[in-house]
């Protein structure tokens, strides 16, 4: 079983999509179901950017961005060519497209394409945005789609997080000249000059990751050196709270709100789960519960994940207090349950249920 190259969800957490060798497979969080199993292969691509080639040949995606549960979605090509670094699986698209795509129609509506490979595209009713190289565009969700901002050139870094509210854009990206620094935007008016409404010195070090809140008025931010998170207000840029993960030195590779925008969950190369409550009257903390990570499908003597295994984290919208991760390479759904201890007074962590997608 070959691994997922990426899992993202949609704006609520309902759903999951997994990019792989053959396609995208999107399925609900909870209860788990598959909703959709789209596959590309060569046959279907001829006379689409693609030579004609070996008939029935699987093509892979590398990303996807979801629409809510509409039938939208934005789809980027796997990466590696035959012989490349994914299993010499093609890609179904070029990389440096952001191929928009109708299920409902089961066809390609539009393309944007760039003269880089995309690293990173976010899909909302509203915006399109498109991180490559170390540059940001944005365009609107038309056909055809427009670029904002045309005159001015959105330099980033590798880190950055975007999301809508309500109809306000809002734009979290690491700094490509000031180590440490992000900058937060709020996209309303499309028309003039794009300036950063906040700046913000987050770290010392390098950022590693960036999320913003579903409520969109706090973003998170932790360095390289994985020791302290940082949750800032996107208003004021304020600091907000600044919890401890520990002491050792490791990499933190993700990080996701639940839908309140009251706890913060992260998972380092450690393999340790720890949730945080947010908190604005208490500035300085640790987290509320965290729980080593073991793999379910080693039956006799569960071990903990390798540092190479990945995840992603997605909260159970009907349950507050439930959380579930995705594991790329082992291709499994698992499901924890937050509950309080009296006796020890505090949460801990259990694992409910897991299955193999």
């Amino acid at each position: 079983m070959k691994p997922y190259y990426e899992v993202s969800t949609n704006s609520d957490q309902s759903c999951f999509c997994c990019c792989h060798s053959e396609g995208v497979t999107i399925y609900d969080s909870y209860p788990l179901q598959k909703r959709l199993n789209l596959r590309f292969n060569e046959s279907m691509m001829i006379g689409n950017d693609h030579d004609e080639g070996v008939t029935g040949m699987d093509m892979g995606i590398g990303k996807c961005s979801l629409l809510n549960r509409s039938n939208y979605m934005c789809l980027v090509g796997g990466d590696g060519g035959v012989g490349g670094n994914q299993g010499g699986i093609r890609p179904a698209f070029p990389l440096n497209q952001v191929v928009i795509w109708d299920d409902l129609l089961k066809r390609v509506i539009f393309k944007l394409k760039f003269l880089y490979p995309v690293k990173r595209v976010y899909l909302t009713r509203l915006y399109i945005v498109v991180n490559i190289s170390n540059e940001i565009q944005m365009y609107t969700f038309t056909n055809p789609p427009r670029r904002i901002y045309e005159t001015t050139s959105l330099k980033a870094g590798l880190q950055l997080d975007f999301k809508l509210v309500k109809s306000v854009g809002i734009i979290a990206y690491e700094s490509l000249n000031h180590v440490g620094q992000i900058y937060i935007s709020r996209i309303e008016n499309h028309e003039g000059q794009y300036l950063p409404t906040n700046i913000i010195k987050a770290h010392k070090n390098g950022i590693q990751l960036i999320k913003i809140s579903p409520n969109g008025k706090y973003v998170a931010t932790c360095s390289t050196r994985g020791t302290i998170i940082r949750v800032f207000n996107t208003f004021n840029g304020l600091l907000v709270n600044e919890f401890r993960r520990g002491l050792d030195m490791v990499s933190i590779y993700a990080m996701n709100f639940n839908q309140e925008s009251t706890k913060l969950a992260i998972i380092s190369n450690k393999q340790t789960l720890h949730i945080f409550q947010i908190d604005e009257l208490k500035q300085y903390d640790k987290s509320i519960c965290s729980l080593k990570l073991l793999n379910p499908t080693i039956r006799n003597n569960p071990e903990l994940f390798t540092s190479r295994d990945k995840c992603e984290i997605i909260w159970n919208d009907d349950e507050d207090d439930s959380i579930i991760l995705v594991w790329l390479n082992y291709r499994i759904w698992i499901k924890y349950i937050m509950i309080y201890d009296k006796s020890i007074n505090k949460f801990k962590l259990i694992r409910e249920s897991w299955r193999q997608l």
